[in-house]
């Protein structure tokens, strides 16, 4: 695998031209006014992008400290998976896209997760200090190609671009918070 990508990187072209791809995210990402839209676009961008059957985005909920399925393109919804999960141990571990079934975590490890997933690629999203915020499962490609390394480096990338528009947006709820409670506490005052 490691020779694969060393060849690869230095002498093959790249799959994707990046500036149209970044382009494409970009624009995509601009129309967003919250997070919900983020996500929605995110998938949206992994569908048309990737030719993988199933795709799940993943986001850790500070409420149960569990990761819950948020988008789909398919209609199953799998239970919540909590951070003790040996794929969750996993991603804090590996910090960028892998193969789930290189790293030991076959399917009876996974369990019922990989069943209703059909995950194959797992991306992390990661906060800028590297807690994990979620992640992305693709299946397989439906024909046969097997991903590689500039897959790999698209998917980094944009899951990056991912999370950075999240703490964006968490930001900018939390400043629209507090000026509501200034607000609020002006007016007691006065």
């Amino acid at each position: 695998l490691r020779v694969r990508s060393f060849i690869a990187r230095h002498f093959l072209r790249a799959k994707y031209d990046y500036r149209q791809k970044w382009l494409e995210v970009t624009e995509k990402f601009s129309v967003c006014h919250d997070m919900q839209e983020v996500w929605d676009q995110y998938l949206e961008w992994l569908g048309q992008t990737f030719a993988a059957s199933h795709i799940c985005i993943w986001k850790r909920f500070a409420v149960d400290g569990q990761f819950h399925q948020i988008r789909s393109l398919t209609p199953r919804i799998p239970p919540p998976i909590p951070e003790t999960h040996k794929l969750i141990q996993e991603l804090n571990r590996r910090r960028g896209p892998f193969f789930l079934h290189h790293y030991g975590l076959s399917s009876d490890v996974l369990g019922d997760f990989a069943e209703d997933t059909q995950a194959h690629v797992c991306v992390p999203i990661l906060r800028k200090k590297g807690a994990v915020l979620g992640f992305v499962t693709l299946s397989r490609d439906i024909y046969a190609k097997e991903y590689d390394h500039d897959d790999f480096n698209l998917l980094w990338v944009m899951a990056h671009h991912v999370a950075m528009l999240f703490l964006q947006f968490q930001l900018q709820e939390e400043r629209n918070s507090s000026a509501k409670w200034e607000a609020v506490h002006r007016f007691s005052a006065f």
